[in-house]
This record gives structure tokens, sequence and C-alpha cells, in this order.
């Protein structure tokens, strides 16, 4: 149980509302439901997150996999469970979710994340998953742990000169915003996920069984975005 109660999913505000409108045909998410209690903070988040994943020209798969790896760093199930079908749909691949979520293997040199095969990644593919690794477990990364991202932006077949910087900016901005978003979850256990690990697809397979209306016997590591909260409930 959430160490905060949750408010009512019918709770009536204009802030509440303007979520729930948001959200779709999900409604309010248990996240939510726990930040309402603090209206400022709840406004206030939701305009950060909407920035991060709406106002950001930094390429969907870059995002999800900063994302993912934060989550699966921070034992966040719940941030991995919104996740991981939007990074589907970005083009992030089994093999590729598999090697975000393993972090019981130290993360290889950039060379070896990008050589040819499967589960491996682009050359910005693979700075943003050790940026994401590094602001996550270190914290202090100094211009030398900037750099590799910085090259790698420069270097991409989609290099965009005159956004460079932006893009740096929005990526180091998105791990920042889920290392806050999933030690929250955590912490309050928010959906009652703190002890249930991430179901990275290969390594675990953990079911659903915390939320009312999904079938039988669906995992964790299938569309729950698709099957309970709609497209619309990332966060």
């Amino acid at each position: 149980m959430p160490a905060v109660p949750y408010l009512p999913q019918d709770i009536s505000s204009s802030l509440a509302n303007d979520i729930r409108a948001r959200r779709g045909a999900g409604g309010l998410l248990p996240l939510d439901r726990i930040l309402l209690h603090a209206p400022p903070i709840a406004e206030g988040w939701s305009k950060l997150l909407g920035a991060v994943r709406t106002g950001s020209i930094l390429e969907d798969d870059l995002r999800k996999i900063i994302i993912l790896r934060v989550a699966a760093r921070n034992g966040a199930s719940f941030i991995w469970i919104h996740h991981e079908q939007l990074a589907r749909a970005a083009g992030v691949s089994t093999e590729q979710l598999t090697r975000i979520g393993d972090i019981e293997t130290p993360l290889p040199e950039l060379s070896h994340l990008t050589s040819s095969g499967p589960g491996l990644f682009s050359v910005p593919q693979a700075a943003v998953l050790q940026l994401a690794e590094d602001m996550t477990t270190k914290v202090h990364l100094g211009r030398d742990g900037i750099l590799p991202t910085l090259t790698a932006f420069q270097q991409s077949p989609l290099r965009d000169p005159d956004n460079l910087h932006r893009k740096v900016v929005e990526a180091v901005s998105t791990c920042a915003a889920y290392n806050m978003t999933s030690r929250f979850v955590v912490a309050l256990d928010v959906d009652d996920r703190a002890n249930i690990p991430c179901p990275v697809p290969g390594l675990t397979a953990q079911p659903v069984s915390s939320h009312p209306g999904l079938p039988s016997g669906v995992l964790a590591s299938t569309s729950v975005n698709d099957l309970y909260f709609g497209e619309q409930a990332e966060e």
C-alpha cells in the first residue's frame, strides 16, 4: 500500500480535471492521485514532465532509453511498465530493452555497445544509455562525462548543429526528471510496485496483479498502456 492514501478517482478540481483530460480514457493515474494531495507540486510536476515528454526535440528512442535505464537502476517498475511499449513504438528492440534493463551486467565501452548484431545501439543511443547510467549512479559527471553525448550528437547522421546544445540539455533534463519521478514512486510505493522488479524482457516475467480490469495472465511486459492506461498515460 502507498505510504500516502490515494485521493478518489473522481476528485473534482480544475487541476484534477486538466490532468484527467490529458490522461484520456484511463483517468487519473495512481501517481496523480498521490500528487494531488499537494496541488502546487502536482501542477508543477505536470508542467515539467509535460515539457520533457512533448516539448523536447530529442528523438523518441533516445528519450525512452534514458527513462528505462533510470527506471531499471532505481527499481521503478511503475515507470518501466508505462514506458516499455512506448519505447518499442519508438523503435527500441526487445534485445535492446534487455540490455537497457540488465543492471547486473556492467555496461561495456561505447564501441562495444555499437558493434553489429542484435541488441546493439546506434552511437547516440549508446551515449544516452551511458549518460543515464552515470547520472543515476554517479551524479557528478563533469565535462568529460557529458562529452560522449555531445560528440555522439555531433556525429549522428541526424545531427542538428543548430540544436546541439539544446539536445544535450534535454537529454540531461530527461534523466534528472525521471530520477525524480522514479524515486518518488518507489519511496511512496505508488501502485504497490516498490518491491516488484522491473519486468525486463528476457530477465523477468512479473504478472500484473494490482490493476482492476486487466485480463488474467497478462504480464507486465505486455502493453499495459494499451490495456489499461491508454497512450496518454505516459508519466
